[in-house]
């Protein structure tokens, strides 16, 4: 059968459905018949399935199957009295519940009702049900047309913490980087340290963009690399710059994301016994492309070491010079300027990474930074990555 989804889209549906789960359907030009559409943009689902119960069902004029305990539906026990009922609130088959709140997008199809014990959500409160207890977290309602009556979807919004989406697609990153990148993420969906109805909606966004590997239309919150603060540099010996490399506490600015050597141990154990530039090139390319990224082919030069790549689901190009820090700094020497000359890029990364550059920057989505191997006396072993300034400049 043929129905219309939430966003007015033609799906294929089941006799049983009220809103379609089906794939997305258009008509065939001149005749009546429907073809699928075959897309890969940004899409996210909210669908109604009815959910399989043990028990029998009741017999009766609503023919819906009796649940054997309100563990398995845990929203039935968050109804409020009419009186602490508010207008931001909605009432599903005569029961009164509280939301998440909509904030500025009080229009949003999905609102999230919530168990009353819990006033606020921040990201420390909504990673702690999602790991204790992951059936009180709120949970999304949608219309249903005709009669635009509230229905709670069945499906979980979110089936694991915020911190394991992210290590899902981003592997090797430090425990403390997997939280600061979570953190920042929730920050920037929700505009503000507490969740809104809206902000929920994008983080399943991201995640199910992550899932399918779908053209995300939020890629600052898709790319931890987009969401790095620009470090500016500070005067050094003469003519030379300092960059300090920052501390990775948990910070919602995320100034540094890190990778932790005790996840790839034999290549860190290869990367510090050698001093050669194609070799950290080699070094942080296969890294790169354990965590999701692509990376153009490194060329063999053996000065200025640097890469650029790119990642699935968004345009932006990234180019990385690579170090080795030991202590706190990367120094930028005066000379280094010569990496970036027009003329010596062929060499120095190759054309087809060259042209990438190029038309990044015509677009404004070229992204500089720096990257590699951190050996400090007062902290454990670690390989960085930090944004910085446009290094011509």
């Amino acid at each position: 059968m043929l129905g219309s989804d939430l966003q007015g889209h033609f799906r294929a549906r089941q006799p049983s459905e009220l809103v379609p789960s089906g794939p997305r359907l258009e008509r065939v030009e001149g005749t009546l018949q429907w073809r699928q559409v075959h897309e890969r943009d940004s899409e996210l689902l909210v669908t109604r399935r009815p959910r399989e119960y043990d028990g029998q069902q009741q017999a009766g004029p609503s023919k819906r199957p009796r649940l054997p305990e309100n563990t398995v539906e845990p929203w039935k026990d968050w109804g409020i009295s009419a009186q602490h009922a508010s207008p931001d609130g909605i009432t599903i088959d005569g029961v009164h519940y509280k939301t998440v709140p909509r904030a500025d997008a009080p229009s949003h199809p999905i609102a999230y009702i919530k168990n009353p014990a819990h006033p606020i959500y921040d990201f420390d409160l909504l990673q702690g049900i999602l790991r204790r207890n992951v059936e009180q977290q709120p949970r999304g309602a949608i219309q249903v047309p005709p009669s635009h009556r509230w229905e709670v979807d069945p499906t979980l919004p979110f089936d694991r913490t915020l911190t394991d989406y992210v290590a899902a697609y981003f592997p090797e990153l430090s425990d403390l980087s997997l939280l600061n990148v979570a953190r920042k993420q929730f920050f920037l969906a929700n505009g503000s340290h507490i969740a809104t109805g809206a902000g929920l909606t994008t983080l399943r966004q991201v995640f199910n963009d992550w899932k399918t590997a779908s053209i995300t239309p939020k890629p600052d919150l898709a790319d931890p690399l987009l969401m790095l603060s620009i470090l500016q540099p500070g005067p050094g010996k003469g003519t030379s710059r300092i960059l300090e490399v920052p501390e990775p506490g948990d910070q919602v600015s995320l100034q540094r994301l890190e990778f932790d050597p005790k996840k790839f141990r034999e290549e860190w154990r290869y990367f510090i016994s050698t001093q050669y530039a194609g070799d950290i090139k080699r070094f942080m390319e296969d890294l790169l492309k354990r965590n999701g990224y692509r990376v153009f082919e490194p060329t063999p030069a053996q000065s200025y070491p640097a890469l650029v790549f790119t990642r699935t689901g968004h345009d932006f190009v990234f180019h990385m010079t690579l170090h080795r820090v030991h202590g706190h700094r990367v120094h930028i020497h005066a000379s280094n300027e010569r990496g970036y000359a027009p003329e010596r890029l062929p060499e120095l990364i190759g054309l087809p990474a060259m042209r990438a550059m190029q038309n990044a920057e015509a677009a404004n989505k070229l992204i500089w930074l720096k990257g590699g191997g951190q050996i400090s006396a007062d902290r454990p072993d670690s390989v960085f990555i930090v944004r910085s300034e446009d290094p011509r400049l």
